[in-house]
């Protein structure tokens, strides 16, 4: 796992070291799964490693609420 804080992962790099899932989230609280396919990364809905699990959704939705706890932080 990698965690990148710049503007967004160079995904040409990834995909030369075979990494075969890319998840990815923007400062506009855009969350995307990419798979690797034939050197390619394309977009899915669910992450094969948790099909089941609605990542897109309650991954962002938890960065909120992190967030809005690290605000009320006094």
């Amino acid at each position: 796992m990698e965690i990148d804080l710049t503007y967004r992962s160079n995904q040409d790099i990834y995909a030369k070291l075979g990494l075969s899932e890319l998840w990815q989230f923007d400062n506009q609280g855009n969350w995307q799964i990419n798979i690797l396919n034939n050197g390619i990364y394309q977009p899915v809905e669910f992450s094969p490693y948790f099909p089941k699990f609605p990542l897109k959704d309650i991954i962002p939705l938890s960065l909120k609420k992190l967030n809005k706890k690290e605000e009320i932080k006094p």
